[in-house]
């Protein structure tokens, strides 16, 4: 599987944050608290979920990545995997 782009409306830090990614290897790199983790959580959380039920802040990405504009989570990762491209 490969990512073509991530598009993420509210997660976290982030609002209307567009990243496309080049052929071959991508690097992502930044200062402290520049939010590579949450972009890093945001792929894990489109392609496994979040449904945690915990109440602790640090154990539930549902309430961590709570957008900071407190409006609703969402966005978007079209990638390609064997071949074929999907959103």
């Amino acid at each position: 599987m490969k990512l073509i782009s991530i598009n993420i409306s509210n997660f976290g830090k982030f609002n209307n944050f567009q990243l496309d990614f080049d052929e071959g290897l991508n690097v992502i790199y930044g200062d402290n608290e520049s939010g590579k983790s949450t972009l890093m959580n945001f792929v894990l959380m489109m392609f496994y979920g979040g449904k945690s039920r915990k109440k602790d802040l640090l154990d539930n990405p549902r309430k961590k990545y709570r957008p900071w504009n407190g409006e609703t989570m969402k966005g978007s990762i079209v990638f390609q995997d064997e071949g074929r491209e999907d959103l």
